[in-house]
């Protein structure tokens, strides 16, 4: 699901400044839910991934560190 939210963000360019068109790209880092786990430990998980995901690459959604 997630990455068909990335697709659609990036699938049609935005109209800016003087008709210019801007891509969007985005990458997203996602974290499961694991039982005992703080909302913290979670938002830091996905964070985690986020970072790796824009140093390896970008446009993408990570869910696993390699």
């Amino acid at each position: 699901m997630v990455e068909r939210i990335r697709n659609e963000i990036a699938r049609d360019p935005i109209p800016y400044k003087n008709d210019i068109l801007v891509s969007i790209m985005v990458t997203i880092g996602i974290a499961a839910y694991e039982k005992g786990k703080s909302i913290a430990e979670m938002t830091e998980e996905a964070d985690q991934k986020l970072y790796y995901g824009k140093r390896n690459g970008k446009n993408q959604v990570v869910s696993v560190l390699e």
